[in-house]
């Protein structure tokens, strides 16, 4: 290339960009008119936006904010950082934000279409148009409405209002503890106790029970905060209509009190409530010990001692109420496991049916420490048993079932710290009773062997065997064993000699 051409390719080049520069001044607009837009009242703005305006990225002489004009244009335009707002559909006229930095506001008219249609973060109407009664739970609203009801006498509506949301609790926390469902359940129970329904009463009661939880840890929703002290006295005042004496009455006058400490935990103590409080917990306690001297005359020994076991196990339980609970379980126990021993004595109870008698005795007496009721009571209730144990055993004897007489000995050994005196007469009768059974056998392998029934007079031989063998499981000895030992030796002598 020759220096001329080159000259004239650099001219070339020159005029081209002074063409470019001029072409894209001419096509841009003066900033003035944007600005006068921006701030003129809507009619100015709707006649500025009649003529056509070019979006093109321009420098912007003005020192106020250099690039404003065109990135208001651009920020409503999906994808865009600054802005994460929906911007109006409005083709004709671009939604105009103004940033942080310019001093100029947008009127408020402009403003709130962007916020009304925002789904950000910084809009929440859900939140704030929230209605507290929508918040409630539902089996709450039903205990609030189920309390209005029995307070006014209708105990029909009442049960109509709990029953729904307690048959239709199907999901996986349904039969975890929940004061809610428990209250909902004793409601159900003063109502049908009011209708003169019995059963339904101790059903719902019980359930009521099951489903109250061991303490209160969170409080009450806040409309059931005004309801609270009523509820109790409505409690209290069921309890009083029922019998001292029964169970059910405990569970309302339990239920009184945690509804109370639900309230508390909602919310400070009121002098009334805890007036109220220190009264349900005294009448609670009261009832314990009422309710199981009435089950212990009654004879439901098992429930008396579940309930006073419950109060025992109450951490809240007062040191003075602690000594008349812990006799009343301790005579559950010795009066239960008398009533358990004088069944299995009797002519008319079946072996089976007297050992199991006896059995459940041992349970209780085992799983009842000597520290619980006075030493002297428990092995008084100890030696009752083994005596139950000897007696039957002694009946099976007299009428010749040796084998059937093995079960209760053999029983009789496993009690726990048994008179030395009484375990050894319980040993001997049993290497007596072995030894008797064991020449009975001897007799009936002889007659089987002269009738060539090899067979049947080793199954006899292991039988006995095997008598022995539980014998020596129980601790029985080699010696206290010996005379067994030496005949069953005899008898396997006599079948080992016939098949030679």
């Amino acid at each position: 290339m020759t220096l001329e051409e080159g000259l004239l390719a650099l001219l070339a080049a020159a005029a081209g960009i002074l063409l470019f520069v001029g072409l894209a001044q001419a096509l841009g607009s003066p900033p003035p008119p944007r600005r006068r837009r921006r701030t003129s009242p809507p009619s100015d703005a709707s006649q500025g936006s009649a003529g056509p305006i070019k979006e093109t990225v321009v420098m912007e002489l003005p020192p106020r904010a250099p690039y404003t004009g065109p990135e208001r244009r651009r920020s409503p335009r999906p994808g865009s950082r600054p802005r994460a707002r929906i911007v109006p559909p409005t083709p004709a006229a671009p939604a105009v934000t103004v940033e942080a930095g310019l001093p100029d506001p947008p009127p408020a008219g402009s403003a709130r279409p962007d916020s009304a249609l925002s789904d950000g973060p910084p809009v929440a109407p859900s939140a704030l148009d929230m209605d507290p009664a929508v918040a409630l739970d539902p089996v709450v609203e039903a205990v609030e409405h189920a309390l209005a009801r029995e307070r006014d006498g209708r105990h029909a509506e009442a049960i109509d209002v709990a029953l729904p949301h307690l048959e239709s609790a199907v999901d996986a926390d349904a039969d975890q503890p929940g004061f809610s469902r428990a209250a909902l359940w004793v409601l159900v129970g003063v109502s049908r106790h009011a209708l003169g329904d019995v059963e339904g009463t101790q059903e719902a009661l019980e359930a009521a029970v099951r489903a109250a939880p061991d303490g209160v840890s969170e409080g009450c929703p806040e409309r059931i905060v005004a309801v609270a002290a009523p509820a109790a006295q409505q409690l209290l005042a069921a309890a009083d209509r029922m019998s001292p004496t029964s169970a059910e009455r405990v569970a309302l006058l339990r239920m009184a009190v945690l509804w109370l400490e639900w309230r508390i935990v909602a919310a400070a103590a009121t002098k009334e409530v805890s007036e109220l409080l220190d009264k349900a917990r005294e009448t609670l306690w009261e009832g314990y010990a009422l309710a199981g001297r009435g089950l212990l005359q009654r004879r439901q020994f098992a429930h008396a001692r579940r309930l006073v076991r419950e109060a025992l196990d109450s951490e809240d339980l007062p040191a003075i109420r602690r000594a008349p609970l812990v006799a009343l379980a301790a005579e559950g126990v010795v009066r239960q496991i008398g009533r358990l021993v004088a069944t299995a004595r009797g002519r008319e109870t079946p072996e089976p049916d007297a050992l199991d008698a006896l059995e459940r005795a041992r349970e209780i007496l085992v799983a009842t420490s000597v520290e619980s009721i006075a030493p002297r009571r428990w092995h008084a209730a100890n030696r009752r048993i083994w005596n139950g144990y000897m007696r039957l055993a002694r009946r099976q004897i007299e009428g010749f079932e040796l084998e059937e007489a093995v079960r209760p000995l053999l029983r009789a050994l496993l009690i726990r710290d048994l008179d030395p005196g009484l375990e050894r007469r319980t040993r001997e009768l049993l290497a007596r009773t072995i030894e008797r059974i064991a020449d009975r056998a001897g007799e009936s392998i002889g007659r089987l062997l002269k009738a060539g029934d090899r067979d049947a007079a080793m199954q006899r031989w292991q039988d006995v065997r095997g008598l022995i063998q539980k014998a020596r499981d129980q601790g029985m000895s080699h010696e206290e064993l010996a005379q067994a030992f030496s005949r069953a030796r005899q008898m396997l002598e006599q079948i080992e000699a016939m098949k030679r």
